[in-house]
């Protein structure tokens, strides 16, 4: 188990650096003990009622905002890197839910 000083250290870098840089080169030790994957917080600004809607979805699917957010951009970029279109299984159960419902 990691001491106290060093996770104090550890949480101070995080919160005063930018690590990404170094993630991405691999400089970064990936966290020991299960399959935590590293992640890298980034400051967002939405508008409000833009925030609100993206809440509202979140919670209709039963997830926080952010794995909601970190989804559409995974679907984003696996858009760039290839061809075929990617859609999150959530968001064609929702699409195949409204057009249900408009049919009904």
């Amino acid at each position: 188990m990691p001491s106290r000083a060093r996770i104090r250290r550890a949480v101070g870098r995080a919160m005063t650096e930018d690590l990404s840089d170094q993630m991405r080169e691999g400089d970064v030790a990936e966290p020991t003990g299960g399959d935590t994957e590293v992640m890298i917080g980034r400051g967002l600004r939405l508008p409000v009622a833009l925030d609100t809607r993206v809440r509202d979805i979140a919670d209709a699917r039963g997830m926080p905002a952010s794995a909601l957010i970190r989804q559409w951009i995974e679907a984003g970029i696996a858009g760039e890197d290839s061809d075929a279109a990617v859609v999150p299984l959530a968001e064609l159960e929702a699409a195949i839910a409204r057009l249900s419902r408009r049919a009904a």
